[in-house]
């Protein structure tokens, strides 16, 4: 009984979390960007939910991983970025950066895709940060958050397309940089929804062995 006991506050413990709407990587293993991912990991992770930023309470947040790439021998560390891009939907409401690497900025946040300047080009659904302050540094792990709102039923779901961006320059963000500009389609659930589901089978399983 206390088996069951447990495995069900973990299963109520994970519906309390936010729940994933749509996660992608993009790589050099299917890096379709024209001038390649720079030796550069990028994760995208949507979640559906209730999140609370600085300017309310919002139903999306995305976050974006930038670390080394195993696959590639390409030297990834040490570089500037300047500006990133992502996008989930063509709907996007209210919108802000929650969060940035520590030590960088100010962000400026707007609905804009990239274009060689930073966060001027065109396309809908697109949410861009850049910085003339402080660029992010490439190395270790860094990692983007924005929350933001939608009319859309389902964002980021499996068979979605999911988009980021970034500009990478090693001089000023005022001269135009290399641009990374690449896209990936939503894959099926996690392997960790997939766990849930195991979870609440074993816990159906124990109460029938038990009566």
């Amino acid at each position: 009984m206390k088996r069951v006991l447990v495995l069900a506050a973990f299963l109520v413990g994970a519906t309390a979390l936010p729940a994933s709407a749509g996660s992608i990587t993009i790589d050099s293993t299917n890096c379709n960007s024209s001038a390649g991912c720079y030796g550069l990991s990028w994760t995208l992770d949507v979640s559906s939910g209730s999140f609370v930023g600085v300017g309310g309470t919002y139903e999306y947040m995305a976050r974006l991983v930038i670390t080394d790439d195993p696959f590639s021998s390409t030297v990834s560390s040490g570089q500037i970025i300047s500006a990133v891009t992502f996008k989930a939907t063509d709907d996007i409401n209210e919108y802000e950066l929650f969060s940035a690497p520590a030590g960088t900025g100010p962000w400026t946040n707007s609905l804009h895709n990239l274009s060689s300047s930073g966060c001027s080009g065109n396309g809908s659904g697109f949410i861009c940060a850049q910085t003339t302050g402080t660029e992010v540094t490439t190395g270790g792990t860094q990692t983007f958050v924005w929350l933001f709102n939608s009319d859309d039923d389902a964002v980021g779901v499996n068979g979605d397309t999911m988009h980021i961006g970034a500009k990478l320059t090693t001089i000023d963000p005022y001269v135009p940089g290399r641009l990374l500009s690449a896209y990936a389609t939503v894959p099926e659930p996690t392997s960790l929804s997939l766990l849930g589901i195991g979870l609440f089978g074993l816990a159906g399983t124990l109460r029938r062995r038990r009566k």
